[in-house]
Formats: structure tokens, C-alpha cells, sequence
């Protein structure tokens, strides 16, 4: 996955968030905040494919993988775990 291909992506994920911005964490993993102390953590973990951390605080609680042109697996993804965050925060 080029670089042009993860921003695309990353513009993809921040549209389903209602984010505009993610802010870049290291070794090439960007941070979506979730709810109060989650947030995603998104990274090409390997050609064509998106690794997507949901973790809490310093924490990974999580990790999935999708092909990242499954747009549709990706959307499911993303938005299940703001769902989730968002319920444990309630």
C-alpha cells in the first residue's frame, strides 16, 4: 500500500468518525479518537491490508485486519468499534 492508497483510507475512516483530522502516533500508525480514552489506531499492516487497534488509553484491547479496497468490511470495522467505545463509556 502506497502512501496515496493509506490516505484515501485514512480520509475514509475520518468520514465514518466525523473526524477530519488523525493525528500521526509512530512507525506509521494514526490515532482516531473514539470516546473518553479510546481511539483506533490504523496502520498498513501489510500490502493492501489495514490493521485497525482499538485501544484504551495506553492499551490495545483489540486488533482486526481487513483488505483495505473492502470498503464494506472496513465500514462494519469502524463503526463497531465506536459503537463499542462509546457503550463502555456510557
Amino acid at each position: 500500500m502506497n502512501l496515496r492508497e493509506l490516505a484515501r483510507e485514512l480520509r475514509f475512516i475520518g468520514a465514518l468518525l466525523d473526524e477530519r483530522d488523525a493525528t500521526y502516533v509512530w512507525d506509521g500508525r494514526f490515532r482516531f479518537d473514539l470516546a473518553d480514552g479510546w481511539y483506533l489506531v490504523v496502520s498498513a499492516d501489510f500490502p493492501g491490508r489495514l490493521r485497525l487497534d482499538a485501544c484504551h488509553h495506553s492499551g490495545r484491547s483489540g486488533s482486526l485486519w481487513c483488505i483495505a479496497a473492502d470498503r464494506s468490511r472496513l465500514r462494519d470495522l469502524v463503526l463497531a468499534a465506536k459503537n463499542e467505545a462509546v457503550a463502555l463509556v456510557a
